[in-house]
Protein backbone atom coordinates (compact mmCIF):
# COMPACT_ATOMS: atom_id res chain seq x y z
CA UNK A 1 0.00 0.00 0.00
CA UNK A 2 1.43 3.55 -1.11
CA UNK A 3 0.21 6.95 0.62
CA UNK A 4 -1.25 8.48 -2.02
CA UNK A 5 0.31 12.39 -2.21
CA UNK A 6 -0.59 15.49 -4.23
CA UNK A 7 2.19 16.14 -6.85
CA UNK A 8 1.98 17.89 -9.96
CA UNK A 9 1.67 15.22 -12.60
CA UNK A 10 0.25 17.53 -15.15
CA UNK A 11 -3.23 19.28 -15.35
CA UNK A 12 -5.02 18.70 -12.90
CA UNK A 13 -2.90 17.44 -10.08
CA UNK A 14 -3.53 13.67 -10.06
CA UNK A 15 -3.37 11.68 -6.85
CA UNK A 16 0.02 9.64 -6.81
CA UNK A 17 1.85 7.25 -4.47
CA UNK A 18 5.25 7.94 -2.92
CA UNK A 19 5.77 4.52 -3.91
CA UNK A 20 5.30 5.45 -7.77
CA UNK A 21 5.90 9.15 -8.36
CA UNK A 22 4.42 10.77 -11.67
CA UNK A 23 7.66 12.47 -12.52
Amino acid sequence: ACVPVYEECGTPKKRCCEERPCK
